[in-house]
């Protein structure tokens, strides 16, 4: 039996949740239902269980605690358990398979707390190293996981993300009526405001260029003074507004120095935008491969004559990166690996 660590069910959608949702949503099957089973805290909400799968609310405790006490001790107690982690946290003292999505507070540990880097430095070295094989987004964190702990190839599979979740939404364009952006050319920047993402650099680039509109879908900082080119989308923006978004944009910009995937890109392109502009680090080029742009990190975006994207690659793009095909591989190496009676 797979028994999913379904602590991400409580969690806000991100990049992370996003991985972990759409995998279970491939896995929901009624054929899957005596296969595997959710196992979350009591107090989860049931708002995003599955619909065959069956999910089970077990110990009193919640959070990490959970996580760390109460999960570990249900499944000492099951035959032939399989745990399957799929947002990069799980148990320290139980043998599983885990998804780790990047080891970003290996090289970004300024961007984080002092607390969240110590634990995750601890915790995913202690995984890597124990579980019987981790998956991740890319050949990129593949390389680096495998480079920085020392364990072999064979140990970490590439499950990379999917598109699915982008396609089978109908985009609501009330949102361009909402923010004045109806018939208006702009360029769009997604993403938090982690000093890795260099949402300066897009800044700068606005102030640059007073003549070109920019929409900024993140937090804006308290000091930043309001400019006439540039719009700041603070509130939760839903899947198909932000479709919308995406389809109406002349340019996307994602010129972060560090990531493990970078899921905007590929739903900006599949949404209809009609140009990407991303930073020349190697998981981008991996991923995206020659047709879109690249600029290097520096504090100054200079750009040429923009790629256009055309119906080709975006077919390509849809053919090579599915939740589907993810969700498969991971399926079937948890279920069919031996575990030659290892104690957990």
């Amino acid at each position: 039996m797979i028994y999913i660590n379904g602590r991400f069910l409580a969690k806000k959608m991100v990049g992370v949740t996003r991985y972990a949702a759409e995998v279970l949503k491939c896995l929901d099957k009624e054929e899957n239902s005596d296969k595997i089973e959710i196992l979350v805290a009591k107090n989860i909400p049931d708002t995003h269980f599955p619909k065959h799968l069956k999910v089970r609310r077990i110990g009193k405790l919640k959070g990490n605690l959970w996580e760390q006490i109460s999960l570990p001790n249900y499944l000492r107690k099951q035959k032939d358990a399989r745990l399957l982690n799929l947002c990069n946290a799980s148990p320290l003292h139980y043998k599983g398979f885990t998804v780790v999505h990047d080891i970003s507070f290996v090289h970004l540990h300024h961007t984080y707390s002092w607390l969240f880097t110590k634990w995750y430095h601890y915790m995913i070295k202690r995984k890597v190293n124990s579980d019987y094989i981790v998956f991740t987004d890319s050949n990129f964190t593949k390389d680096d996981i495998v480079s920085y702990y020392g364990v072999s190839q064979d140990k970490v599979i590439v499950a990379y993300c999917g598109t699915e979740h982008i396609l089978r939404v109908e985009q609501d364009d009330s949102v361009l009526d909402k923010y004045h952006l109806v018939n208006k050319k702009y360029s769009l920047f997604v993403g938090s405001d982690f000093e890795h993402k260099n949402l300066s650099f897009v800044k700068q680039k606005a102030e640059n260029n007073p003549d070109e509109f920019f929409v900024f879908v993140t937090q804006r900082p308290p000091e930043e003074l309001p400019k006439e080119n540039v719009l700041y989308i603070e509130e939760s923006v839903s899947l198909p507004a932000l479709k919308s978004l995406y389809a109406h944009a002349n340019n996307l910009y994602m010129v972060s120095s560090f990531e493990g995937f970078g899921l905007p890109p590929i739903e900006a392109i599949l949404s209809g935008c009609k140009h990407v502009t991303l930073s020349a680090i190697p998981v981008f080029h991996e991923i995206y491969g020659d047709q879109v742009d690249y600029v290097p990190v520096s504090k100054t975006i200079v750009m040429g004559k923009l790629k256009d994207i055309t119906p080709e690659y975006k077919e390509q793009l849809k053919e090579r990166f599915q939740w589907k095909k993810t969700a498969e591989l991971i399926y079937n190496t948890v279920m069919n690996y031996d575990l030659g009676g290892d104690k957990k």
